[in-house]
């Protein structure tokens, strides 16, 4: 019994899975009863077709919808609003972004900045724009890693002559004055002095 049970407990999940197959079949079953019914009137046909087809557009619009809603273009209200704003000459808004860093040596600045992108472009025209905006961000990246490489070479060739400037001070014979006799040192210390 627990077998036959987890079976259609199994079916009755697959089935719960794709609920407008099973509504299809219910309309095609109703449309056949509809149609092969004794005494069937042109009119009872009719209704039933008009109903059908109010069901189909019903369904077209509601899909439509929810695939308007996933590109935020569902209220129709505010669509028609931002449209007659930007016919009428509103000023678009522009977003920028921009980065500062300050160093111990010095400064440096970037910015970006692109134009709003219309909400009544096309779909088509909102991922060329999104496409573009994506080369130039990679061009920026691009470039700045290039920058960084550029000024990391140079930092590394700076830090390379300073420890060849230390390592040279370094091997030079360094002058103890305690070895030194006493009238010479008494002689660097007084000459700059003139005593």
């Amino acid at each position: 019994m627990k077998k036959i049970t987890k079976f259609f407990a199994a079916k009755w999940e697959w089935a719960q899975r794709n609920p407008l197959f099973w509504a299809n079949i219910l309309l095609a079953a109703i449309s056949y009863y509809i149609a092969t019914q004794k005494g069937t009137t042109d009119f009872r046909i009719r209704f039933w077709a008009m109903f059908l087809q109010v069901l189909g557009a019903w369904i077209v619009w509601r899909d439509l919808v929810s695939t308007a809603r996933g590109f935020g273009r569902a209220n129709i209200l505010g669509r028609n609003w931002r449209w007659l704003k930007d016919g009428l000459g509103f000023p678009t808004p522009v977003q920028g972004h921009a980065n500062i860093i300050l160093g111990n040596i010095g400064m440096a600045a970037a910015g970006t900045l692109r134009a709003h992108i219309s909400n009544s472009a096309t779909v088509e025209q909102r991922i060329t724009e999104l496409e573009a905006y994506i080369r130039r961000v990679d061009d920026a990246v691009v470039e700045a890693t290039l920058l960084i490489h550029q000024r990391s070479a140079s930092y590394q060739k700076k830090f390379r002559i300073v420890n060849l400037k230390q390592k040279r001070l370094s091997n030079k014979p360094k002058i103890d004055l305690v070895m030194l006799p006493q009238e010479i040192i008494q002689n660097l210390f007084s000459a700059p002095f003139g005593c």
